[in-house]
């Protein structure tokens, strides 16, 4: 009599089981690990392109301020960034003209994509004005805040004053940098530390002759 041997066919239901889980938990991990490698992504692009915003801000009002107070053509000058274009604008208001010093668009194309606010604080017996820029990226949602600050000599502020028997003033006057002006704003103060929260620094830089 001849014996029929019985040939295993496919997978039983255990193996199909486990080979599904592996195959989950697999997944589960490298979807983690893009997930993580995306926020990192972003958060990185984030930081870049707010330092390169923050110092094109700084750098405008910098070249912006030396130039037009070495020879002012207005008894009244003053800067200030302005947020309600839908973009974040650098501005310059010279007696009753208002205008742009820096308009980057591209920073909110379609609906306000960034909100930037500039703060100043003039050191007459430094002859430095100080300014500090803080940006917010609400495109990608990141919930960071950048803080950029940097200043700049007034050359011969004094000396000129003296030598042209002139009296030009500059002060800095609006809102306070602040915890309760941030939050004004929508900016979460978490981040900052109490020495960077200072109230001497103002949104609105004025040079008066």
């Amino acid at each position: 009599m001849k014996k029929f041997r019985k040939h295993k066919l496919g997978f039983s239901l255990v193996e199909m089981v486990l080979v599904l889980a592996i195959i989950c938990l697999l997944g589960g991990v490298i979807g983690g690990i893009c997930v993580a490698i995306s926020n990192s992504f972003i958060t990185t692009y984030n930081i870049d392109d707010s330092s390169d915003y923050a110092m094109l801000f700084g750098r405008g009002f910098e070249n912006s301020f030396l130039a037009k107070t070495q020879k002012p053509t207005s008894n009244t000058i003053s800067w200030y960034v302005n947020n309600s274009a839908g973009y974040p604008t650098l501005r310059v208001k010279e007696g009753s003209a208002d205008t742009a010093v820096f308009e980057p668009q591209f920073l909110g194309t379609g609906g306000g994509n960034w909100d930037i606010l500039m703060y100043y604080k003039w050191e007459e017996s430094s002859e430095r004005v100080l300014y500090r820029v803080l940006l917010r990226d609400r495109r990608n949602n990141t919930g960071f805040t950048y803080f950029y600050e940097g200043g700049f000599w007034v050359p011969r502020y004094k000396d000129r004053n003296a030598y042209n028997s002139s009296n030009n003033i500059i002060s800095v006057t609006g809102e306070p940098m602040n915890s309760s002006s941030l939050s004004s704003h929508s900016f979460s103060t978490n981040q900052f530390s109490s020495s960077q929260l200072d109230g001497s620094f103002k949104n609105i830089i004025t040079f008066s002759k």
